[in-house]
Parts: structure tokens; C-alpha cells; sequence
């Protein structure tokens, strides 16, 4: 009866954590650039962290984008029992070096 309830208990697991976590990523983004202009600081997050906050930089065409699903991945965070209050971030400054969008 234990093994029953132990292996049932691994697989519950397994499926929890099936990798279709919530992500934000810069992948998944334009992240190329002429001037610091056309960068944007963004949050890159793979897991349920907080505070979400900006460690990378996309081009300004892509934040419409971004800001959806930035919110879809709070959302599922805070479904998943995380929820972040008011914390604060770092203040980080976009930036192109040769092409690509950064932040210092």
C-alpha cells in the first residue's frame, strides 16, 4: 500500500513539473538594435521568483508583446501560490552594443 501511494505521489509530481512552467524569455523576443532607443529593459524569468524585475533589454517593437506575457506569467504564478508584493527592483539602463540590446 505504501509503494501504491509513493509511486502515485512521483507521478503527481512528475506532471507538476513537466517543464510548461511559466517562462518570460528573451529568446523569445527582438533583441536586435541601431541606437539605445530602440531597446527596452525587460525581466527574463524562468521560474516563479520575486521580484520580477529587468535583467535584459528587447527592442521597443516587441513590449506590447512583452507586457502580455509578462502579465499571463504573473498570473500563473499566482496561481501556483506565488504572489509578489511590492518589491523593488534594481533601476537598469537599455542600451545597444553592436546590434543588441543590453542593460547596464
Amino acid at each position: 500500500m505504501r509503494w501504491t501511494i509513493f509511486v502515485f505521489a512521483c507521478i503527481g509530481l512528475a506532471l507538476a513539473c513537466d517543464g510548461s512552467s511559466p517562462s518570460v524569455q528573451w529568446s523569445h523576443y527582438a533583441h536586435n538594435c541601431g541606437a539605445d532607443s530602440d531597446c527596452v529593459p525587460m525581466a527574463d524569468e524562468s521560474d516563479c521568483v520575486c521580484p520580477v524585475c529587468p535583467n535584459r533589454a528587447i527592442n521597443v517593437s516587441d513590449i506590447q508583446q512583452y507586457q502580455k506575457d509578462l502579465v499571463a506569467y504573473q498570473n500563473a504564478c499566482a496561481d501556483s501560490g506565488i504572489a509578489c508584493s511590492n518589491m523593488t527592483c534594481p533601476v537598469v539602463t537599455p542600451f545597444c552594443d553592436n546590434g543588441t540590446c543590453q542593460v547596464k
